[in-house]
């Protein structure tokens, strides 16, 4: 049998296609009193599998928290930060679209990733072999495919065509062809997440301990947005239906809610990334510490632009709970943003009131990162219904959100209801509404890339800043390099398409 430890080791090198020299060479050095994987054999074992699956879509700030900034900063919605321009200067190339095929950011993307699907695969070959309580054993493996479709909903958006690997694999067996991202879909994707949403409980099933974990309405949700990313607006609009329907979700009352560190796994809250506060161990988030005021505590990452600040209608209260401008007043005291990069702005989503903050911030603060709230949910079926020419349940959906964001204010008079049925028109409000509601949630680019604008707003993004901006942003050309059809996947490392006799993706 394969020992435990080099799983273990497998698991944060496996890349797909290739583990890079450094990981092999480390893998041949003898191991001494080696665990092997017979040590699987209770109900708890299996349970600490799946741990480590989850463990995988968190990892490490570096790895996954900074490059899950990318959905702005490759948009119209935010700029990098940082100390000065050349702070982690390689996300500086990937936000300007002049990054190669040499990226760590990118690789760290790719790797870990792949290293998330090798701990799912591993977790379903042994599950699937140990002889235990038949329901447990489905729950644990629901729970390991949805999480192996998550992971290759990720790639797949953000590299294209992809190796199709379901069960675990030796450096040996490594060197496997790409496969259309259609067929990934098809043939691993959605079959995941419907298992998934066949044995997963619902939100109200399950017991407080197991509070976000996978469930029954994620899986559903994770799947009506892969339906919608491949314009299958039938599939997508039932699926979403299905979800509303089950009513195990809803929106908060209060918009600011969703981020509060104290309310997570919300009723709004359709996935989160979960994190400890444990001051012991680094399990914690860093998302908000990279994005607060350098004058917070913070390092001043990810600040929104101008243009995100002026596509909020008049009067839109989530504007203020969106973002923090300097001399803002937070906590009674204006909000300085001394020594940040301009323009000197935060995200309200990411603050924590100091009264929340850990004592020792850094990979300590007990932040869950909001993947998927039912606000998107909600945007995404209004969408779907678009395409199906069902213009009521669009309208309705519209309004859903509208109408929580419209009582966060004294004012009902703005954000009026949308009740065109021009399709047209009501694409373009979808739109502009899961751009404000959804602002430094780091949907932006993925959203402009799957509707096929994303050229077309980079664009205007230019000439909104070099003609109509103001704000000391003005002038700025991040955009112009864009060229579609090649930037809106990454390249895959370099190393990894060579050692699998691949050819990279279009233009790099």
């Amino acid at each position: 049998m394969k020992s435990y430890i080099r799983n273990i080791i497998l698991a944060g090198c496996v890349s797909g296609a290739i583990l890079t020299s450094g990981c092999q060479s480390f893998i041949d050095i003898p191991v001494e009193g080696v665990l092997t994987e017979d040590i699987y054999k209770t109900e708890k074992d299996t349970r600490d599998l799946i741990t480590g699956c989850y463990d995988a879509i968190h990892n490490h700030v570096w790895s996954l928290d900074f490059p899950m900034m990318f959905g702005g900063l490759r948009a119209d919605d935010s700029w990098k930060g940082g100390e000065n321009m050349t702070d982690q200067g390689e996300a500086l190339e990937i936000m300007y679209f002049y990054s190669g095929t040499n990226n760590k950011f990118v690789e760290y993307i790719w790797r870990v990733r792949w290293m998330g699907i090798y701990r799912c695969n591993n977790a379903l070959e042994v599950i699937g072999g140990i002889d235990m309580d038949q329901d447990i054993k489905e729950q644990l493996m629901a729970e390991a495919r949805f999480l192996r479709a998550f992971q290759y909903f990720e790639l797949v958006k953000q590299f294209g065509d992809l190796p199709k690997i379901t069960t675990p694999i030796t450096p040996a067996e490594a060197k496997i062809p790409r496969e259309k991202k259609s067929t990934i879909y098809e043939e691993v994707i959605e079959p995941d997440l419907k298992y998934a949403a066949g044995i997963l409980q619902q939100r109200s099933e399950q017991d407080a301990t197991d509070r976000g974990r996978a469930t029954r309405g994620a899986a559903l949700g994770f799947l009506g947005k892969v339906y919608l990313y491949q314009h299958k607006y039938q599939e997508a609009h039932n699926t979403f239906k299905t979800v509303v329907e089950e009513n195990e979700y809803d929106l908060e009352p209060v918009f600011l809610d969703n981020w509060d560190v104290d309310n997570k796994n919300n009723i709004e809250s359709v996935f989160e990334i979960q994190h400890d506060p444990s001051q012991v161990y680094s399990e914690g988030a860093g998302l908000p510490t990279l994005m607060r005021s350098r004058a917070d505590g913070g390092w001043g990452y990810n600040l929104p632009s101008t243009s995100l600040v002026a596509a909020f209608e008049n009067g839109d209260p989530r504007k203020k709970l969106t973002i923090i401008e300097e001399g803002d007043i937070i906590e009674g005291e204006p909000y300085s943003m001394h020594n940040v990069m301009e323009p000197k702005r935060t995200s309200y989503k990411h603050y924590i009131p100091k009264s929340k903050r850990a004592s020792n911030e850094w990979e300590h603060t007990g932040y869950n990162i909001r993947i998927y709230r039912y606000a998107d949910l909600l945007l995404m079926y209004a969408e779907a219904a678009v395409g199906i020419q069902d213009y009521a349940t669009a309208q309705w959906a519209l309004e859903r959100i509208r109408g929580r964001a419209r009582n966060q204010g004294s004012d009902l008079t703005v954000l009026p209801k949308i009740t065109t049925s021009d399709a047209t028109l009501l694409t373009d409000a979808i739109r502009q509404e899961r751009r404000v509601e959804l602002a430094m949630e780091q949907h932006r680019f993925w959203d402009i890339c799957r509707w096929g604008i994303a050229k077309e707003v980079l664009t205007e993004f230019v000439r909104f800043n070099t003609e109509e901006n103001t704000a000391p942003d003005a002038g700025e050309t991040k955009g112009s390099l864009f060229q579609s059809g090649k930037h809106e996947l990454f390249a895959i490392p370099a190393k990894d398409c060579e050692a699998a006799g691949w050819s990279n993706n279009p233009g790099y």
